[in-house]
């Protein structure tokens, strides 16, 4: 295989796997961002994007099998990939498999945000992980976690209100709080006052948030 070869073989399994990967970029916490594991990542999704693609054909294929006629039909982009002729790129297979990318795209996004894999892993007892590294998101992102009391111990303030935004996992820890009420934290039957909305910006061991019952 020389350099052009190889570079239309990266080409067109890339395509759809760098589809699948923007796409959970966009909808998980996990950004993918360094080169090497982004290309090594966009080429498995791309096989099995490829691969999920030819079945389906064949799906298609045997189903009409009796109501058409038989023939056979090799896709032609693993004959690229084996390095063999063919007449053309193959634009139509790219372009399907690029539909059925962004559908797996979404659905691989669903099943990480819903930690199934994991769940999978701990009914198999393979693993016992909560399922968020970073406690931070665990506890914001739950959907249990709606009214809560947040303490600022630098400025000794403690803000009770609705979470609306927060900041993804590994990064400044941010939140935006509706329907605030400030109380001193020292005094918290003393309400200072009130507010629609705020944006905190916290220091890292310096807060502490608790679920309000309301």
């Amino acid at each position: 295989m020389d350099i052009s070869q190889f570079i239309i073989f990266l080409s067109i399994i890339s395509i759809p796997g760098t589809i699948s990967l923007i796409v959970l970029n966009h909808l998980t916490i996990y950004k993918i961002k360094e080169p090497f594991f982004f290309l090594f990542y966009s080429l498995l999704l791309g096989v099995i994007n490829y691969s999920i693609f030819s079945t389906l054909y064949k799906v298609v294929i045997i189903s009409h099998l009796f109501s058409i006629r038989v023939f056979d039909y090799k896709i032609d982009v693993w004959d690229i990939i084996l390095n063999k002729n063919t007449k053309s790129l193959p634009y139509l297979e790219v372009c399907f498999t690029s539909l059925i990318a962004l559908i797996n795209g979404m659905i691989f996004s669903k099943l990480i945000s819903n930690s199934i894999f994991l769940r999978i892993g701990n009914y198999l007892k393979i693993t016992n992980k909560s399922g968020d590294d970073d406690i931070w998101f665990y506890f914001t992102n739950s959907k249990e976690t709606n009214w809560v009391y947040l303490r600022d111990y630098i400025s000794e303030l403690t803000y009770f209100g609705a979470i609306i935004a927060y900041s993804e996992p590994f990064q400044d820890r941010e939140i935006i709080l509706k329907e605030v009420s400030v109380y001193r934290t020292k005094s918290p039957n003393n309400k200072l006052y009130d507010i629609p909305i705020i944006y905190l910006s916290l220091q890292k061991g310096q807060f502490s948030i608790e679920y309000a019952i309301t």
